[in-house]
């Protein structure tokens, strides 16, 4: 009887390590989601943090095409600007960024990029 269950261990160990290093990357991929989405909300600050003040170092004058491309140098390089707007009433403006960071992997079922939109300025 146990000479029929020789080799059983190295069976059973195959499927361990296999079920250990499948859980392994799926943690894995989470980890590097949570991650980008981290950078495009912080990218996301940045860049409307640099348009707002744009709209203010231009006493309110700026376009919002000028507004958005300084938007655009705020944003750190690997990240993209999806959507800009700027909102002024009286002395007052709002700027609010759409950033989108790529996805580390390419898995399918997860997304290529994440995106975070921030606003910066306040309305009355």
């Amino acid at each position: 009887m146990i000479r029929r269950m020789r080799g059983s261990g190295t069976i059973l160990t195959l499927i361990v390590s296999g079920f250990i290093v499948l859980v392994s990357a799926i943690i894995l991929a989470v980890c590097l989601g949570v991650i980008a989405l981290h950078e495009a909300r912080s990218g996301a600050d940045l860049a409307a943090i640099s348009a707002a003040q744009a709209a203010v170092d231009s006493n309110l004058t700026a376009s919002e095409s000028m507004v958005c491309a300084e938007a655009g140098i705020g944003a750190p390089p690997p990240l993209s600007i999806e959507s800009c707007s700027m909102t002024i009433v009286g002395v007052h403006v709002a700027v609010t960024v759409t950033v989108a960071a790529p996805f580390p992997w390419r898995i399918p079922g997860l997304p290529v990029e994440v995106a975070a939109t921030s606003h910066a300025g306040n309305l009355p």
